[in-house]
């Protein structure tokens, strides 16, 4: 599970929660680079795409999860559904 957050502009925190109440990595993208491992490889990661998916829509409250086939999945915090 991620969160997203912004927190300045064009700076993004993205945190991954697993099974614990406290986040087990946060990575930061500025300006389209990300801090993340595979970044240093490749222009472009899978926090890149849950990043896209957060800026479709920033009026709500998502949490995103990845599915195994690395495709973006996002969860309304306010009825818990999945989109």
């Amino acid at each position: 599970m991620y969160l997203v957050r912004q927190t300045k502009k064009n700076t993004y925190e993205i945190a991954k929660f697993e099974d614990t109440n406290y986040a087990v990595d946060v990575y930061t993208i500025t300006n389209s680079k990300c801090n993340c491992p595979a970044s240093w490889r490749s222009s472009s990661c899978k926090h890149h795409k849950i990043l896209t998916e957060y800026k479709k829509d920033t009026d709500s409250i998502y949490i995103f999860e990845l599915t195994p086939t690395n495709e973006v999945k996002k969860r309304s915090m306010l009825n818990s559904s999945l989109l």
